[in-house]
């Protein structure tokens, strides 16, 4: 997700500040704040319009357009809080417009959340959500996660022989730091007793650090069933540090 910026949202944004149109059946109230909104915006003034766009979906819970337009003005604002929470507004008074899951994807690129950017541009892709000039596709940005499957061999501590797995996804490393990751894997699942296996799903879940660092989930399928790990992954390790990667296993989320 590394180079994903939000220029091209803004872009997507400032159409519909510009174009969104009060509704036919919209009371006088709901005019006059949508239009004030949309004045006091292009003039720059984004908290003042925010406040109107809110007068906007008072005045007419049955608009969307508010709605976006106060997620967008947020995010412009840098206050990313209140624009997520804008969009997620949006996504339960109108889970049938693509719009608002399109903003949260965009949302999770920049924050790097990988998984939850694919689900919710998946949920807009379903909605109807047409890619064009006013919404950049993001199935190009997302399609290197996409799940692959591959052969690793690895130098087990419980066989004279190197060791196959079958990887299933698309882990970020190369295959000299899939067989660390699986050696780590490997000796967690002996201190928990568990036998030897031979196939893993790993999912990216998000970037860090500016990219230096991920963290991904590791599901190992064994003859005892499946088991998550976490493990993250820190090409920027310690000077000390004898390698060129920290990998860290856990067998905990919350200890990433």
């Amino acid at each position: 997700m590394r180079g994903v910026r939000l220029g091209r949202v803004y872009a997507a944004a400032l159409l519909l500040i510009g174009l969104a149109s009060p509704s036919v059946q919209a009371g006088r109230g709901y005019d006059e704040s949508f239009d004030a909104g949309k004045d006091l915006a292009n003039r720059g003034d984004l908290i003042a319009a925010i406040e109107q766009f809110e007068q906007a979906a008072l005045a007419d819970p049955t608009q969307i357009d508010p709605l976006l337009n106060i997620g967008i003005l947020y995010s412009k604002a840098r206050r990313e809080t209140e624009s997520r929470q804008a969009f997620q507004r949006a996504t339960q008074r109108f889970p049938n417009d693509p719009r608002p899951y399109y903003f949260l994807a965009l949302d999770d690129i920049q924050h790097s959340e990988v998984g939850s950017a694919m689900r919710h541009y998946q949920r807009a892709i379903e909605q109807g959500l047409q890619p064009g000039d006013d919404f950049a596709d993001l199935r190009t940005t997302l399609a290197q996660y996409a799940t692959r499957e591959f052969t690793v061999e690895y130098r087990s501590i419980r066989a004279s022989q190197p060791v196959s797995v079958r990887i299933r996804g698309n882990p970020v490393g190369d295959n000299a730091m899939c067989q660390d990751a699986l050696g780590g894997i490997e000796k967690q699942e002996i201190i928990n007793g568990r036998g030897a296996f031979s196939e893993v799903q790993v999912a990216l879940l998000r970037w860090k650090e500016n990219g230096t660092i991920s963290q991904e989930k590791w599901t190992v399928m064994g003859p005892e069933g499946r088991q998550d790990y976490w493990l993250t992954f820190d090409t920027t390790p310690p000077p000390d540090f004898p390698y060129k990667v920290m990998i860290k296993v856990s067998e905990r989320a919350d200890e990433l």
